[in-house]
Order: structure tokens, then sequence, then C-alpha cells
């Protein structure tokens, strides 16, 4: 599966599955949305060898959905869905990550679009943004997540400012 799309601004991308190869991109995007200290709770640096490590697990069953974006070449973002464990079989926990200089620009939407539309065999997708993602959570109730939890005060920022832990879900049948 690859498709082709224009960005608001109207440049071509691409969004595919993921290789391997795209995993040193791919960690340098985390480690940049990390830096920013405002969309994700582990500021630490992540390494290549992780990534590696996460492709690997991520690739030895098929119970995942991992798409990247790609733009002359180059990926901006990505999107991916793995299963729960035990009691959890039936839910997939969803991540969606872009590149700041490509954001808002709709190629998140896409992302969320294509994943969804492949995660035929989970009956729930759940996704955990912070409540200052504004355009996060206004993107996924768009696409029919509610919020089912809130922990008030979860996370505290660098700045020193306190944000709350968003459960969100959509339930695929």
């Amino acid at each position: 599966m690859r498709k082709n799309y224009r960005t608001k601004n109207n440049q071509c991308f691409v969004v595919r599955p993921v290789t391997k190869k795209d995993l040193p991109a791919l960690v340098d995007i985390l480690n940049s949305v990390r830096a920013e200290r405002k969309f994700v709770r582990s500021e630490k640096i992540a390494t290549l060898e992780q990534g590696i490590k996460s492709f690997e697990e991520f690739t030895i069953n098929d119970s995942y959905i991992w798409l990247v974006a790609e733009i002359k070449g180059k990926v901006v973002g990505e999107s991916k869905i793995w299963r729960g464990d035990g009691k959890e079989h039936h839910v997939g926990y969803l991540f969606l990550m872009v590149a700041s200089e490509w954001r808002n620009f709709g190629i998140g939407e896409v992302l969320l679009r294509h994943v969804l539309t492949q995660a035929k065999n989970y009956e729930k997708i759940c996704v955990i943004p912070f409540s200052t993602n504004l355009v996060a959570i206004k993107l996924l109730q768009k696409y029919g997540f509610v919020e089912e939890a809130r922990r008030k005060k979860q996370y505290k920022l660098s700045n020193g400012s306190y944000v709350d832990e968003v459960f969100m879900a959509k339930w695929l049948f």
C-alpha cells in the first residue's frame, strides 16, 4: 500500500508502510518532538538502537500497523497502532507524530485516516494526548474519538505548568 497525496500547501507526499531504513529519520523526529517538551511524556533522547528494537518487536507479528509519510524521499511523520496484551487484545494503541515543520498541512490527518482504515482487526483504538495538544484532540474528535477519562495535572512541564493526561478512544464496531 503506497498512496500519493498533496499537503495543504500543495506539496506531494506519500503514505506507505514503514521500513527499517526509515528508522534514523523517525528517531530524529521523535527526539525533536521530545525536545519541544509539550507533546509527549518522555524527554529522554531516543537512540537508533531503541528504534531498531521497536521495529523488530513490531515486525515479528502481525498485530501492528505502522505507516510513514514521506516528502521528496524524506520521512516527515508516522502513525502506528499496536495491539494490547491478554485481556486488552481487542484494543489498539495509537501513536501519531509529524515533524514540526510539516504540521498543520494535513499530513497528520491523512496518516490518522490511513491507520484507522487498516485497523479492521481491532475493536477499540486508544490514544492519550496531553490536554494542551488541542490540535490533536480536535483531529481525534473529528474521527470519532471521545474522551473516556482524564488524569488532572498528571505531568509537570519544564516551565512549571501542569497538563492533564486525556484518555481518548474510538470503538470500531
